[in-house]
């Protein structure tokens, strides 16, 4: 059975980008990547080969696994949605505010990138709404998010142009939100090709005075055809998270990871050699995006929590779903990724062709905003210590290598990163110099009736993207080795990342 990689979207070695000794050597003067000539980019000015790397942060690092505090929380008798405060220092809480409304929000000079995190407050809003029918999540995104000088870094109901294969290309929008996250939502810019090129450019965002307009899928369904349930109720609250400067092409990232198994302790596991060699497996791999792995804090849940969650179905990951209630139990003193170990995840509905051994809530994370609903990151804990590991990674034969592919490319849809192909092959992130696998073009000639997009037959799945479809070493049809493809593929997947991967990644609130 072949082991699906999901993040919000499924319902769910390597060219790196990252760091490297020495600074960027000053060529000319520039004002966007196109005036570097295309081996260079434009970095606060001045085309180099890239951002300078923090002096703190040199990868790949060995990381630092300590034992923490277990989690104390009681059990709840009812599905609980808690509004979670900030531990971030560069967050402005702008209140309670209810859809449709228009905020301000301050961001300084040489700020590199702004998150907002929007929480739903006592149960105001429905958790779905019905388009034409169908059950769709009911997400919080802002409608708009407007710099100073007018312009609209994000927008919920932009026109999205299409590629040659006429499929979406987010790849020309300065801001992307792909996600289904009802009660609890987070978005950060810049997230795509233009997004990037512009703040890289300008040595920052545009400091001042910023406006966003809260917004949930209800809000919006009352002016759709077709859309039923929605309604102008909603009232969350709203934190918006601005991390400083300077752009770096380095970083440090910490690591939270909450331990709801039967099968293993907090303190076992501190004691393990397999969980030194996991973590030091994905500080390899997220050094391929210039990140350095800093802390790795290892937690017990309750008794209660171990035996409700240790497997956990994802049927359905709605606000008062198991999976959702879990991540509520994320503490954390400092910003980080929130990691869950399981025993396992389970379905019991649908295609069962592909085994989901990770999964987020939400991309991105709230990272500086602990114990929200969709808050969480969770794999599985099946291939520790299984296999045989020799000195030299191995994901098909070394299941502790496995493990550690799965835990950095969930971390790395916590920082950022969507799918670079999606399964059906009609869906691909918003990064130019990312690979994609359209169906249409890429799938065997004789599969391609049964794209998703052009399938008339309920009764057959439609064509997934495997690994031997998207191999190509060219741009097109290519993209199975990288970290972000959504399948795991012993034969091809290698870690690895692009430039404008790392950047996503390096610019999310979790990285110092």
């Amino acid at each position: 059975m072949a082991l699906a990689l999901a993040g919000a979207l499924a319902c769910r070695g390597g060219s790196g980008g990252g760091g490297g000794d020495g600074g960027p050597a000053a060529v000319t003067a520039c004002g966007a990547a196109t005036d570097c000539g295309g081996a260079l980019v434009c970095v606060d000015g001045s085309c180099v080969d890239r951002a300078p790397p923090a002096p703190s942060c040199t990868p790949p690092s060995r990381p630092s696994i300590s034992l923490g505090p277990p989690m104390t929380a009681s059990e709840p008798v009812t599905c609980t949605t808690p509004v979670r405060s900030s531990v971030h220092p560069g967050t402005q809480l702008l209140g309670e505010l209810r859809v449709g409304q228009e905020a301000e929000f301050q961001v300084p000079e040489g700020s590199w990138s702004v998150t907002i995190v929007s929480q739903e407050v006592a149960a105001s809003a429905p958790d779905e709404i019905q388009l034409d029918g169908f059950p769709i999540p009911n997400s919080v995104v802002p409608a708009e998010v407007r710099a100073p000088d007018g312009r609209v870094y994000y927008d919920e109901l932009a026109s999205v142009p299409e590629d040659g294969d006429g499929y979406p290309d987010f790849t020309r929008l300065l801001g992307y939100y792909g996600g289904f996250t009802p009660t609890s939502g987070a978005l950060t810019i810049p997230n795509t090709t233009p997004g990037l090129d512009l703040a890289r450019s300008a040595g920052g965002l545009p400091a001042g005075t910023w406006r966003l307009t809260v917004n949930d899928y209800a809000y919006e369904c009352q002016s759709m055809s077709g859309c039923t349930g929605g309604g102008g109720s909603g009232r969350y609250d709203v934190r918006v998270i601005t991390r400083p400067g300077p752009i770096a092409s380095t970083g440090t990232l910490d690591l939270d990871v909450y331990v709801a198994s039967l099968e293993l302790t907090a303190a076992q596991a501190a004691r393990d050699p397999n969980m030194d060699r996991l973590f030091q497996r994905v500080a390899s791999a997220l050094g391929n995006a210039g990140l350095c792995l800093g802390r790795v804090v290892l937690h017990d849940l309750p008794e209660w929590a171990r035996q409700r969650y240790a497997s956990v179905n994802i049927d359905s990951t709605g606000p008062c779903d198991p999976l959702s209630q879990l991540f509520t139990l994320a503490e954390a003193q400092t910003p980080s990724i929130h990691l869950f170990l399981v025993d396992e995840l389970t379905v019991t509905e649908g295609d069962t062709q592909f085994q989901i051994v990770g999964i987020d809530g939400s991309i991105p994370g709230p990272s500086g905003v602990p114990g929200t609903v969709n808050g969480g990151a969770v794999v599985t804990l099946g291939d520790l210590g299984q296999g045989r590991c020799g000195s030299a990674p191995d994901v098909a034969g070394c299941g502790t290598d496995r493990l550690a592919y799965i835990v950095a490319h969930e971390a790395s849809h916590w920082l950022g990163l969507y799918h670079t192909t999606e399964r059906s092959g009609t869906l691909f992130d918003p990064l130019a110099d990312t690979a994609t696998c359209a169906c249409a073009a890429c799938a065997p000639p004789s599969e391609r009736a049964r794209c998703a997009d052009r399938n008339t037959d309920p009764s057959q799945e439609p064509t997934p993207m495997i690994g031997s479809y998207c191999a190509d070493d060219a741009r097109t049809c290519a993209g199975a080795s990288n970290l972000m493809f959504w399948l795991l593929d012993d034969a091809r997947s290698n870690g690895s990342l692009t430039p404008e991967q790392a950047e996503v990644m390096r610019l999310n609130p979790a990285v110092r």
